[in-house]
C-alpha cells in the first residue's frame, strides 16, 4: 500500500445534509489580523497548549490563558495566571512527566526584566508558577530538560551564555567563562550521566575552535568542566556547526558543517558536511564531505563552482534525525533577497535596496551510519519559498528505516519519502483543508509542520479566510491547528 498523508476526519451525521462535507480535525482561534497573538506548546501524546494574553487586571499585571487540548483537539481544560503587563511568551520544552513554559517581562531596563517559568505536571493536570529572580537576560532563546533540572540559553549579537535551573530548589547558576561562545549543541548523555555542550568560541572569524564541555548532573557541580580531549585539528577545513547525538555508553556522533576558506567574504559560508566520533575521553578523526561530491547533484547553475570543488553557501542547519542506525542532518540552502527601488527628489534620481526576505533555494539531506560513514543523500529543491524569518523549514522524521522528509508551504504540505537513494514516494502536496468547504484562504502566515505523537502530526499557522458559509464571518484571520495522520 502506497503511504501518504491525509488529514485525520470527524466523522459528520449525513441527516438532513445534501452535500455531506468532512471537516479535519482543526481548530480555529480568531486573531486581530495579522498579529501573531497565539503561541503553542507540544505536550505529545499529552495533547497540547495554547497560550495567549488574556484580559488586563490592573495598571501593571494582564492574565494569561492556557488553552489544554487533547489529542482529539477538544479543549478539556484551562488556567488563567496574571503576569506582569509586557510579559512574552519565550519558549517550552516537554519532559517525560512535565511541561515547562518560559515567560520574560522585557523592559529597556534591565532591572525591569522578570522571568516566569509555568510547569505543567502532564500526568495529573497539576500547574505552578515560579519566579527566576536572579535571570535577567534579554534575549533567552531555548530550553533543554532533565527530570527537574533546566539548561537555559541566551543569546545576544556578542555571545550565547548559560543558566542551569533547580525546579525543586528554585536555585539558578550559571556558567562562566573567559571568553564569548555560540552553542551549538546541547546533549544529555543518560549512559554517563552527564550534559556534554559544543561551545564555539568566537576569538576572530579565522580562528575560532570548536570546544567541548561536560557537566555531571549527579554531582550537583555548579561548574562546566572542559572535555579532557580537544577537537580535531585540520588546518584545509574551518568547522561552521556542530550536532551531536548520543550513539551508546562510550561513542557520541557529531555532525556538522566546514567551511573551505578562500578568503573573509566566505568564513562564515559552509562547504559540506564533517562527521566525527567522540568516545568517553578521545575523539577519532574527522570525515569531510563535500557538497559538490554527494551523489544527488545540484542545481544546474552551480555548475561552473561544482567543478571546482569550492562550493560555498549560507546555510540553516537543522539538528540531528535518526532511527539508531541512520543518522540525518538537513542543511537548507537561502540567500536574502533584496528589492531595487528608486525615487526622486525632485532634482536628482536615487536608488535603494528594501529587504524582502530569505530566499530558501534547496535542501542537503545527508544520512550516515553511527560511525560517521555516508550512507545516502538527497537533494531537495524548495518552491519559491520566501520567508521574513530565518527558521528550519525542512523536517526530516523516521518511519522505520524509511524517511518522510517534508516542509510547509503556504497552505500545503510538500513531502517525499525516501528508503535510501530510493524514492518510494515521489515529491507530492497536500493542502491543510479548512473548517468549510467554502472556504477560500487569501494568504497564510508563520506555517509549520511537526510529529505530534505516534504517526500523528500538526499543521499550524495563520491564515486570512474568506467565506461563504452560511451561519460564519465573511473574513476571518485564524490562528489554525489541523490534526495530520501519515499512514
Amino acid at each position: 500500500m502506497i503511504k501518504k498523508i491525509t488529514a485525520f476526519l470527524l466523522l459528520l451525521l449525513p441527516v438532513l445534509l445534501l452535500a455531506q462535507y468532512d471537516a479535519p480535525l482543526r481548530i480555529e482561534l480568531e486573531d486581530a489580523k495579522d498579529e501573531f497573538n497565539y503561541h503553542l506548546a507540544n505536550a505529545g501524546n499529552n495533547g497540547l497548549f495554547v497560550a495567549y494574553e488574556g484580559n488586563r487586571i490592573s495598571e501593571d499585571s494582564i492574565n494569561w490563558v492556557f488553552l489544554h487540548y487533547d489529542t482529539n483537539l477538544q479543549n478539556d481544560y484551562h488556567f488563567t495566571l496574571p503576569f506582569p503587563l509586557l510579559t512574552e511568551f519565550i519558549t517550552y520544552k516537554k519532559s517525560d512527566n512535565y511541561l515547562y513554559i518560559l515567560l520574560q517581562k522585557r523592559f529597556p531596563k534591565k532591572s525591569a526584566f522578570k522571568t516566569s517559568l509555568v510547569t505543567v505536571n502532564l500526568q495529573n493536570n497539576q500547574y505552578n508558577v515560579t519566579s527566576i529572580s536572579n535571570l535577567t537576560n534579554n534575549q533567552l532563546v531555548e530550553l533543554f530538560v532533565r527530570d527537574h533540572e533546566i539548561v537555559i540559553r541566551a543569546s545576544d549579537n556578542k555571545s550565547d551564555s548559560l543558566f542551569f535551573y533547580d525546579c525543586l530548589t528554585n536555585t539558578l547558576s550559571s556558567y562562566q567563562c573567559g571568553f564569548t561562545f555560540s552553542v551549538e549543541f546541547c546533549e544529555l548523555d543518560t549512559f554517563n550521566h552527564r550534559w556534554l555542550f559544543g561551545l564555539y568560541s568566537k576569538p576572530d572569524r579565522r580562528e575560532r575552535q570548536l570546544l567541548l564541555y561536560e557537566r555531571d548532573y549527579l554531582s550537583h557541580h555548579e561548574f562546566v568542566q572542559p572535555f579532557p580531549a580537544s577537537f580535531p585539528d585540520n588546518s584545509d577545513f574551518i568547522y561552521n556547526s556542530a550536532r551531536a547525538a548520543v550513539i551508546n555508553q562510550d561513542t557520541m556522533l557529531i555532525i556538522g558543517t566546514y567551511n573551505t576558506f578562500q578568503d573573509k567574504n566566505s568564513a562564515q559560508l559552509h562547504s559540506g558536511v564533517y562527521t566525527v566520533q567522540l568516545h568517553i575521553s578521545s575523539f577519532d578523526s574527522a570525515k569531510f564531505y563535500n557538497y559538490s561530491t554527494l551523489k544527488t547533484k545540484t542545481n544546474v547553475a552551480f555548475d561552473s563552482e561544482v567543478n571546482n570543488n569550492i562550493l560555498n553557501f549560507q546555510l540553516f542547519v537543522g539538528d540531528i534525525s535518526h532511527n539508531r542506525s541512520q543518522y540525518t542532518l538537513a542543511t537548507e540552502v537561502y540567500y536574502p533577497e533584496y528589492n531595487n527601488n528608486y525615487s526622486y527628489n525632485g532634482t536628482q534620481m536615487y536608488n535603494y535596496q528594501t529587504f524582502v526576505g530569505f530566499r530558501y533555494v534547496n535542501a542537503y539531506v545527508t544520512t550516515f551510519d553511527a560511525g560517521g560513514n555516508l550512507l545516502w543523500d538527497n537533494y531537495f529543491p524548495f518552491s519559491n519559498l520566501l520567508s521574513q524569518q530565518l527558521t528550519k523549514r525542512l523536517s526530516v522524521e523516521y518511519l522505520g528505516d524509511e524517511a518522510l522528509v517534508f516542509y510547509p508551504y503556504n497552505s500545503y504540505i510538500i513531502h517525499t519519502l525516501l528508503r535510501g537513494y530510493d524514492v518510494v514516494e515521489r515529491m507530492a502536496s497536500i493542502k491543510v483543508e479548512n473548517s468549510n468547504a467554502q472556504d477560500k484562504v487569501e494568504y497564510c502566515k508563520n506555517p509549520e509542520v511537526f510529529r505530534w505523537y505516534d504517526d500523528y502530526y500538526l499543521a499550524t499557522g495563520y491564515q486570512y479566510v474568506r467565506t461563504k458559509a452560511k451561519n460564519s464571518k465573511s473574513k476571518r484571520y485564524v490562528f489554525y491547528i489541523n490534526k495530520l495522520q501519515y499512514k
